[in-house]
């Protein structure tokens, strides 16, 4: 009789601990990952694009030290002197100007800087992910959303438009990163 109370609790804790991954399951993780990996691989620590679809707004990356990612996507005032950075492949060019120069309103900062892609929460002693927005508000996805003033479905629906932004912007710079190996080959 005790065998099966055993069973049936392992079920249980099996599908809960399944609810908790699925929950808190990352959009951006597998992107992060690569890019990280092929920075890694071409022993670069900077890559930039122009965001597609979006006329005027530039994504840049920089990856700090075994694979933390500083990503910026943000419009900037002059396209013809960000085009020309492109162009020459002048991506750290590329990430300062946006960082320094890019317009506030809709700009999205990342700091990457745990497990690859944001993670809503983290475990203890272990770095979490950040994300500003428009310059000056600031979300730590460290799973304390009492600490920021926010509700938790307040922290919840931040860190999903965040993720989703973050591993589109993971993408656009993957593509950018494929295209310019693709044309050094031609060469």
């Amino acid at each position: 009789m005790r065998y099966p109370t055993v069973m049936m609790m392992a079920l249980v804790a099996m599908a809960s601990s399944g609810a908790t991954v699925a929950a808190e399951s990352s959009r951006s993780a597998p992107p992060a990952g690569r890019l990280q990996q092929a920075l890694q691989e071409r022993r670069m620590h900077y890559v930039a694009a122009r965001a597609p679809g979006e006329e005027g707004r530039y994504l840049a990356a920089m990856l700090v030290g075994e694979g933390q990612l500083l990503v910026v996507s943000a419009r900037y005032a002059q396209p013809a002197l960000m085009n020309e950075r492109l162009y020459r492949g002048d991506h750290e060019g590329v990430y300062r100007e946006l960082n320094a120069a890019g317009e506030r309103d809709g700009r999205l900062f990342v700091q990457d800087l745990g497990l690859p892609g944001l993670h809503a929460t983290r475990k203890d002693g272990e770095p979490f992910d950040m994300i500003y927005e428009a310059v000056v508000k600031g979300t730590a996805f460290n799973g304390d959303w009492k600490a920021q003033k926010l509700s938790k479905d307040d922290y919840r629906d931040t860190y999903d438009a965040a993720d989703v932004r973050y591993a589109r912007a993971l993408e656009a710079l993957l593509v950018s990163l494929e295209d310019s190996t693709a044309t050094t080959a031609k060469r």
